[in-house]
């Protein structure tokens, strides 16, 4: 196998996980699990303040999952900048001299986040 065509291969299996982990909360899942025994003591919840705790985090990542459902990037000089869709087609914060393409939130991103709330709650 050549050089370039390895390179191709790992370049397009690299491009595949970083569409998929666009798609997918794993940065909020990997939180969740990292901060789930320390706040539930170890699922042992039978202080009410673990019951709290608890909620608290399940919360908390539910609305970053759906927030991030309404993110997107766009790239500049080979740097990527990050922000809100809106519904005029504009991305917030984005430069005022800079023209993006347009990206409009639909119904089809607050399904998204929806059912991204539901894997937490």
């Amino acid at each position: 196998m050549s050089s370039s065509t390895q390179t191709t291969i790992q370049d397009k299996t690299l491009s595949g996980l970083e569409n998929l982990n666009r798609v997918l909360p794993t940065g909020t899942v990997f939180l969740y699990q990292l901060l789930s025994p320390v706040l539930t003591n170890h699922g042992q919840c039978s202080k009410t303040i673990y019951n709290y705790l608890t909620a608290t985090l399940v919360g908390m990542c539910g609305l970053s999952c759906f927030i991030t459902s309404f993110t997107d990037s766009y790239e500049d000089n080979g740097k990527t900048h990050y922000g809100f869709a809106t519904t005029k087609g504009k991305l917030w914060p984005s430069p005022k001299d800079k023209t993006l393409p347009a990206k409009t939130l639909g119904f089809e991103d607050f399904v998204h986040g929806f059912l991204a709330v539901f894997v937490f709650g």
